[in-house]
């Protein structure tokens, strides 16, 4: 009984460093594609940090339902749901956000 016990761990301890291993470079992704938006554009808009943080808190979710037993394919589509959050985002709001900044940061430029 232990042995069936012991196996079980193992399963939820490989499910649980798979996700991690998926969530992690998913986020990173996320994060420097802000952080480029940020950079080339300078300006920091709000909505699209709340679109990072949203999308973050899917990537927490999958690793929580992770490590609490769900089915590894399960997990793995709570981390793909985790970048269209920025999509559906852009695509509903953040669109005209880029195109006020992007009109700034090239009348910006044309003054000089």
């Amino acid at each position: 009984m232990a042995e069936g016990w012991n196996l079980e761990v193992q399963r939820l301890q490989r499910n649980f460093a798979t996700v991690l291993a998926v969530a992690i470079p998913v986020l990173l992704y996320m994060v420097l594609v802000f952080v480029l938006y940020t950079s080339l554009l300078r300006s920091v808009d709000a909505l699209h940090v709340v679109l990072v943080v949203v999308a973050t808190a899917v990537l927490v979710a999958a690793v929580v339902l992770a490590a609490t037993g769900t089915p590894m394919a399960v997990c793995l589509l709570v981390v793909s749901l985790a970048p269209m959050v920025g999509v559906a985002g852009f695509e509903l709001v953040a669109h005209r956000h880029v195109a006020a900044d992007l009109a700034a940061t090239v009348g910006e430029h044309d003054e000089h």
